[in-house]
């Protein structure tokens, strides 16, 4: 497989459990902007020129309004936004030997954030796509989570990490690298149509050791088949990340998915299916966010659960799968070493 280009970053967020998709429709409606402290007191400039222009914008259309999305043979309601926001520089680079304010389009600098607000039971949640480096700022600019004029009480608290639906454990990773190369029916619910994913291959592995001193990250097809992804597997390590080459039957997702559900994707070889045609997930970013985060996960948590309890995945079988991949380490470290039986038998016994 060619060299990946990661650069599409999905995350979710628990709206504030008073919001449902109307009441979001009102917030997403105040005005957000900044005035720039610094310039608050300066004579000659507009107020434009002293202020950051922050809003909500709807996506798709003049207004902000509740869509209905069908997957996986679920209705799901929704509202597409854009989120505009503006960064400035600080005063010793914005003014000039403290006197001379750089003009606007030099010291203020235009972001902007997709995101999808949907409903699944009973509770609101954001899908973004946003960058590590500017997820904080998002949340205090345009979710009102700051301090003093950035704080907006109407968003009330926003969730934005250890929410317990989409937590993937180590033990998570295991089972789903077990499942490589096999179809996983993630909706055998009786009464409804069976909905199929196929792990095709494991492209990422991100785990610590047990006292969390190392961090081992191995990248590449194959990586299951590498020493030091194998060697981590084989003692129990903590995987906090997988790179997964998984076909749906709407869409083929090459991503690398963290314990909390973050997805970072390749945009490129990521695609998705509508109407018999296939197009980029982002050029279909409501039904690409909803189809991972009310589908795929919940699908795979509730089909790996499901074996837990019935027996298919018990710890029996994951200290099974351990021992299978330390015997492929020693496997491969006796042929590249010339290590005999005799060289194994002598240390161990």
């Amino acid at each position: 497989m060619a060299d990946l280009d990661f650069d599409k970053r999905l995350t979710i967020w628990a709206m504030d459990q008073m919001h449902t998709l109307d009441s979001i429709m009102g917030v997403l409606r105040m005005d957000y902007n900044l005035p720039i402290e610094y310039l608050s007191e300066r004579d000659g400039l507009t107020t434009y020129e002293k202020t950051l222009q922050i809003e909500w914008r709807p996506a798709d259309s003049e207004e902000f309004s509740v869509e209905t999305l069908q997957v996986g043979g679920e209705d799901y309601n929704y509202i597409s936004a854009i989120g505009k926001y503006e960064d400035s520089l600080g005063e010793t680079r914005a003014v000039i030997d403290g006197r001379v304010v750089l003009p606007r389009e030099y010291r203020v600098f235009n972001k902007t954030v997709d995101a999808i607000f949907f409903e699944n039971h009973g509770r609101v949640y954001c899908i973004l796509d946003v960058s590590v480096s500017q997820e904080k700022r998002v949340r205090s600019v345009l979710f009102g989570q700051g301090y003093k004029k950035l704080k907006k009480e109407e968003w009330g608290k926003v969730q934005h990490d250890k929410l317990v639906q989409y937590r993937l454990d180590s033990d998570f990773f295991y089972w789903l690298f077990n499942k490589r190369g096999q179809k996983i029916n993630i909706q055998s619910v009786e009464g409804k149509e069976d909905y199929i994913v196929s792990l095709i291959d494991i492209h990422a592995v991100s785990q610590l050791s047990e006292r969390e001193v190392y961090d081992n990250k191995s990248e590449g097809a194959d990586v299951l088949g590498s020493l030091p992804t194998l060697s981590g597997l084989g003692t129990n390590q903590s995987v906090y990340e997988g790179g997964l080459h998984i076909i749906m039957p709407d869409m083929q997702l090459l991503t690398k998915v963290t314990n909390s559900c973050t997805c970072v994707l390749d945009s490129v070889r990521s695609v998705i299916s509508k109407e018999g045609e296939t197009s980029n997930v982002m050029d279909e970013f409501p039904k690409t966010s909803i189809l991972i985060y009310t589908i795929l996960f919940p699908g795979l948590l509730s089909r790996y659960h499901a074996e837990k309890i019935n027996g298919e995945w018990s710890a029996e079988k994951g200290e099974k799968q351990r021992k299978a991949w330390a015997l492929d380490v020693i496997k491969q470290l006796a042929s590249d070493n010339a290590i005999t039986l005799e060289d194994i038998e002598e240390i161990l016994y």
